[in-house]
């Protein structure tokens, strides 16, 4: 399966610039399209808050796009989305792998803090705002969304949902991922938190992500370590 053959193999595209330019896509979750005029703000990874933001913000275009200018070849930090009424207040964890000068990052699907509240209660929960969101976005060697990868949150809380996107909708009782590659954890506890993806019953690399209350965070899972 060319889709999965990279697993426990991959190798990372170098790159000899010490800074780069690239584009972050933004797009609606239910909708797929551009999320226009939201801004976009580079923080450390240690600054949970971004209280100290790397560089000046950016917002995205008519296509949905930010575009950033970031140290290479390895960068550590995060995105920032600041809270409009298109999205809620968001972090983005970058997909690991190595940047490369203009380059088009994987699109983040993005939700709106009452579509997420509604997104809670359809899942039988009560949204809590001291709690953290998470979003996972599930990816192949191709790069392309991938079906079939399920994930563990072994600090969850005991009403912590687990879900995955089923025919545009989030449910709780799908056990994997459809085409979609989409899914998550609602009501989750604040604090440092590790995503832990399998596909076919292989262990795929864990992505270790900082929860904040009353905000959504993004992370991509993918055969990359």
């Amino acid at each position: 399966d060319t889709a999965w053959s990279c697993v426990g193999s991959v190798s990372k595209p170098s790159s000899s610039s010490s800074t780069v330019t690239v584009r972050l896509p933004l797009l609606d979750l239910f909708t797929g399209q551009p999320r226009a005029g939201i801004t976009v703000r580079t923080c450390s990874k240690l600054d949970v808050n971004c209280l100290s933001p790397l560089g000046e913000d950016a917002v995205t275009d008519s296509k949905g796009e930010a575009t950033l200018t970031l140290l290479a070849p390895n960068f550590e930090g995060v995105f920032q989305l600041v809270a409009s009424a298109d999205v809620a207040a968001s972090k983005v964890y970058l997909h690991p792998t190595s940047l490369v000068d203009g380059v088009t990052l994987p699109a983040v699907r993005t939700i709106g803090a009452g579509a997420l509240r509604a997104a809670v209660e359809a899942g039988g929960a009560i949204y809590d705002p001291s709690r953290g969101t998470l979003f996972v976005d599930a990816r192949d060697c191709l790069g392309a969304s991938a079906p079939g990868v399920t994930w563990t949150l072994p600090a969850k809380a005991p009403n912590t949902v687990t879900w995955h996107l089923r025919d545009g909708a989030p449910s709780t009782t799908a056990t994997d991922t459809d085409a979609s590659g989409l899914g998550g954890f609602l009501l989750v506890p604040p604090g440092a938190q590790t995503v832990s993806p399998s596909h076919g019953g292989q262990a795929l690399p864990e992505r270790k992500v900082y929860a904040v209350a009353d905000v959504v965070t993004y992370v991509f899972v993918s055969p990359t370590p």
